[in-house]
C-alpha cells in the first residue's frame, strides 16, 4: 500500500509540474503573439508564416536580379 502511495504522489507530482510547465508555455505563446502583432502587425502563426513564404519569394527574385546585373556589370567591365 505504501508503495502505492509513493507511486501515486510522485505521479501527482508529475502532473502538477506538467501543468506548471503548460501554463508557462501558453504565457510565452501569447506574449510571442503579442510581439508578432506589435512589431509585424501579424495576428497569428499562420500569418507569420505566409509572410515568411512571401518575403522568401521576394528575396528569391530579388538575388536573380543581383545575379543577373552582376554578371551583366561583369561583361560590360571585361572582368
Amino acid at each position: 500500500m505504501q508503495e502505492i502511495t509513493k507511486e501515486l504522489t510522485s505521479l501527482k507530482r508529475g502532473i502538477d509540474e506538467a501543468k506548471t510547465n503548460l501554463a508557462k508555455l501558453d504565457g510565452r505563446e501569447q506574449e510571442t503573439l503579442s510581439q508578432l502583432k506589435n512589431t509585424f502587425n501579424l495576428s497569428s502563426v499562420e500569418a507569420a508564416e505566409k509572410e515568411i513564404q512571401k518575403l522568401e519569394k521576394e528575396e528569391l527574385a530579388l538575388t536573380t536580379i543581383i545575379k543577373e546585373e552582376y554578371a551583366s556589370l561583369k561583361e560590360i567591365a571585361e572582368w
